[in-house]
């Protein structure tokens, strides 16, 4: 391919367009820290979860050894000092993460780590909190994984976005693959069951990253794969 750059990753060999090269470079993360005390996706700016009565909770259990159980109460107010919901079900949003950490738990091998990061990865899209409030509240380890998790690619159209986030999350590692892979199966179910017209093009650009996302657990990413097929099936699309 002309004008286009290889990257080698796991058993698979992408090849990448100096389009979408310039794409994914604009959407690298400059280093894991946020910057102090805000936060820009999707071209807004947020200030920091400001550590409200509820949040107390979260200071509480700051000495507790269970790290899973801390990152629940976080995720829970988090969404829910936003009042985020469900897109199609109108349920309490923390219904989400807490069934992407049980997919998780299926997996073959999956650390506190990951769990945690399961139940925490939309915390940093989706609401005010910071990559700073995560790492300090639970570490390096889980920070990096949610911020893995998060989506770093806004420049460009609908495509051009898809491709570049596509490609990166090819080059995560096989754990928050792992996470990932959760996150796809919980929200595709979703999907194809209350907007099978969108469904068909949220499928095309899942397989686009399933097509690089080889490294995480072999029986979610079978299962990712065989619940797109099942899609085809009853919605009707061709990839």
């Amino acid at each position: 391919m002309i004008g286009a750059s290889t990257h080698r990753h796991g058993r698979q060999t992408v090849a990448l367009s100096g389009t979408l090269i310039a794409a994914l470079r604009s959407c690298a993360p400059q280093g894991l820290r946020a910057p102090a005390n805000s936060m820009q996706f999707a071209g807004k700016n947020h200030r920091s979860l400001a550590i409200g009565p509820k949040m107390c909770l979260n200071r509480a259990m700051a000495s507790l050894p269970n790290l899973v159980e801390k990152a629940l109460a976080f995720a829970t107010e988090a969404h829910g000092s936003i009042g985020q919901l469900r897109k199609y079900s109108g349920e309490a949003y923390i219904n989400h993460p807490i069934e992407v950490m049980r997919i998780v738990k299926t997996a073959a091998r999956y650390t506190d780590v990951m769990l945690a990061a399961a139940l925490l990865h939309d915390t940093i899209e989706d609401t005010p909190v910071t990559n700073d409030d995560v790492e300090r509240e639970f570490g390096t380890d889980v920070a990096t994984m949610v911020m893995e998790l998060t989506d770093q690619c806004h420049q460009g159209n609908r495509a051009m976005r898809k491709a570049a986030e596509a490609a990166r999350l090819g080059m995560i590692s096989p754990n928050a693959q792992t996470v990932k892979l959760a996150d796809f199966i919980s929200n595709s179910a979703s999907i194809v069951e209350h907007d099978p017209g969108f469904a068909m093009k949220y499928l095309r650009e899942k397989m686009q990253v399933l097509e690089v996302m080889t490294d995480g657990d072999a029986g979610l990413y079978a299962r990712a794969v065989a619940q797109v097929e099942a899609a085809r099936e009853t919605i009707g699309f061709r990839l």
